[in-house]
């Protein structure tokens, strides 16, 4: 009976510590996945609908916003790619490259749709999306991944990559000359993942969400 109760606690905590879990950024990069986050606009009395749609193929995301069904907006971003850049248009495709960092008139349509892009994801996306954001299997989860992966590229100029390795590291020690130190030089340790655009065989570095 005490086995009995001890075992169905420990699976209790195993599965409260798992729905809990936060995902990793390579996580996140590796993912694929599409969805559709859907609410009544209140300036139109519940009568006019906004979505936002995000379809994640690993590095490409492709952000779509309908307002009021003749509003609509759609946005390409690979967050693998150099340079930084963002596909925008519903039938056709502009290319906006980012030049310096916004907002600068040498950029100035990529800064709009930079804005554009973080304001639908965080007020269509982010507010209304059940479920939680350390958990990227809920709507929650996936929007909170895309938004971070789409911060990093475009207001960051981080150029992901899904097959950079972990880079060695030394710790520096230093050394008194009137009081040497008895212990050697420490053995090399294991950084975190490398997001740089290099090859697999490549070295890198970068931090986690």
């Amino acid at each position: 009976m005490l086995l009995s109760k001890f075992s169905l606690l420990l699976m209790s905590l195993i599965l409260t510590s798992t729905s809990f879990a936060n995902f990793t950024e390579k996580e996140c990069l590796d993912s694929s996945f599409e969805l559709k986050v859907t609410h009544k606009d209140k300036r139109t009395f519940g009568l006019a609908k906004v979505s936002l749609s995000i379809v994640k193929e690993k590095c490409e995301l492709t952000v779509k916003h309908d307002k009021f069904k003749f509003v609509k907006n759609e946005w390409k971003v690979d967050v693998c790619r150099e340079p930084v850049h963002i596909k925008s248009g519903v039938k056709g495709v502009e290319v906006l490259k980012k030049i310096g960092p916004c907002p600068n008139k040498k950029s100035a349509d990529f800064c709009d749709a930079l804005k554009s892009i973080k304001e639908v994801v965080q007020d269509d996306g982010l507010i209304f999306a059940p479920g939680e954001k350390e958990n990227i299997s809920t709507d929650h989860g996936k929007i909170y991944c895309s938004y971070q992966l789409l911060k990093g590229y475009l207001d960051n100029d981080r150029i992901y990559s899904r097959y950079a390795q972990p880079k060695k590291v030394i710790q520096e020690v230093m050394i008194e000359k009137e009081a040497p130190s008895s212990e050697g030089t420490p053995e090399p340790f294991e950084g975190g993942p490398a997001v740089d655009p290099t090859p697999p065989e490549s070295k890198g570095q970068t931090g986690s969400f």
